[in-house]
């Protein structure tokens, strides 16, 4: 998780406080609450949260969500590659086995739930 700002629960609970989200926000949201581990790929993604358009919607999908979180936390620091990589504001990354996995912040997921989320998983 290098590079990875370390937002606490609180700041998670006043972004989702005030941000506008959307049917398909929430959608992604509660599909990664549910997901074992807390950890998609853009295939089950779109699968978990019913996205029409498949994986490259999902990635869209993050993409937005991530956007959302920024106007709230700050930026983001600087990634190795150069590449902003917005999914860093809802989960951390990696490659295994040739696909990419998000798993979703533990920080993300308290406030989630302390704000009345339920997960399944």
């Amino acid at each position: 998780m290098s590079g990875l700002c370390n937002w606490p629960q609180e700041q998670f609970e006043y972004a989702l406080e005030r941000l506008r989200l959307t049917d398909n926000n929430k959608r992604v949201l509660q599909a990664f609450l549910d997901a074992p581990d807390h950890t998609l790929t853009a295939h089950s993604l779109a699968d978990a949260a019913a996205l029409a358009g498949g994986w490259t919607a999902a990635n869209l999908r993050i993409g937005e969500l991530s956007r959302k979180f920024a106007s709230l936390l700050g930026p983001l620091p600087a990634a190795s590659d150069g590449d902003p990589h917005w999914w860093r504001y809802i989960s951390s990354g990696e490659w295994r086995e040739g696909r990419f996995y998000w798993t979703l912040r533990p920080e993300l997921k308290a406030a989630l739930l302390e704000l009345g989320w339920q997960s399944a998983g």
